[in-house]
C-alpha cells in the first residue's frame, strides 16, 4: 500500500528507508522465507540507493543467546531440520543468515523518532545507551540484561498502561532530542488490538497488528 514493493515483490521505493521492528522468526512455519525476503529486499534497496534496517527483537535475541533452547523456536528448529540446514547457519556471523541476524541494531534514531521493539527506551542519555548497546552487540552478549530484563527495550510489556511510566519515557525522549517512538512487540498494546495505534498526541506509536498465525 505504501509502494515499498511492486507487483513482483521487489523493492520499488527508490531511496526510501524501511525500518522493521520485528519479530521475524518463531511466528509461524516459514521463518526462513521471512528472513529470505528481508535479506533480498535489503540488497535490492541498497542497489537503488535506499535502505532496509531490521531491528533486533526479543525472539531474535533469544535465539542468538540460547540457540538450543527450543521453548520459543520449536517451529524454526523443525523447519531447519526439515530443510537440512544446521542451526549454526543462523548464529554464525560468517554465514548469510547469521550475518543478517547478528548485524541487527538494537534501535534506530531517525530524525526526531526512535524505532525499537518493545518501546521502553531506558536512557539515561542517548550517548550512554548507544555505547551500552554497541558493547553488548559487539560482544554478541545476547543474554545481557540490557536485552533480556523484563523491563528492557526488547522485553518490556504493558508499561504503557502506567501514565507515569509514559511521562518518564517521554522525558527521556526529550533529553535525547527525540519527539516520538515507534514500537512493535505487543499486537494488543495501547488498547488497539491488532491495529496500529498511538498515545499521547501521537508521540508513542504501536505498529504490531498481529500478522502472526
Amino acid at each position: 500500500g505504501a509502494g515499498v514493493i511492486g507487483a513482483q515483490g521487489r523493492w520499488a521505493a527508490g531511496k526510501a528507508l524501511l525500518i522493521v521492528v520485528v519479530d521475524s522468526i518463531d511466528k509461524g512455519p516459514r521463518s526462513l522465507a521471512v528472513l529470505d525476503r528481508w535479506m533480498s529486499l535489503s540488497s535490492q534497496a541498497a542497489a537503488a540507493g535506499g535502505r532496509v534496517v531490521h531491528l533486533l527483537g526479543n525472539h531474535e535475541a533469544e535465539l542468538l543467546a540460547s540457540p538450543e533452547d527450543g521453548r520459543k523456536a520449536r517451529e524454526l528448529i523443525a523447519e531447519l531440520r526439515a530443510k537440512g540446514i544446521p542451526l549454526s547457519d543462523l548464529t554464525d556471523p560468517a554465514r548469510p543468515y547469521g550475518r543478517f541476524l547478528t548485524d541487527m541494531p538494537l534501535a534506530a534514531k531517525v530524525g526526531r523518532w526512535l524505532f525499537c521493539h518493545a518501546g521502553l527506551y531506558p536512557g539515561p542519555t542517548w550517548a550512554v545507551f548507544s555505547a551500552q548497546a554497541r558493547t553488548v552487540l559487539d560482544a554478541r552478549d545476547y543474554g545481557a540484561r540490557l536485552l533480556s530484563d523484563d523491563d528492557s527495550i526488547l522485553e518490556a510489556k504493558n508499561w504503557w498502561k502506567d501514565a507515569s511510566a509514559r511521562k518518564a519515557l517521554e522525558a527521556r525522549l526529550d533529553a535525547a532530542g527525540l519527539w516520538g517512538m515507534v514500537q512493535g512487540h505487543q499486537p494488543k498494546a495501547y488498547d488497539f488490538p491488532y491495529r496500529i495505534g498511538a498515545l499521547d498526541g501521537g508521540r508513542l506509536v504501536k505498529i504490531d497488528n498481529g500478522m502472526a498465525p
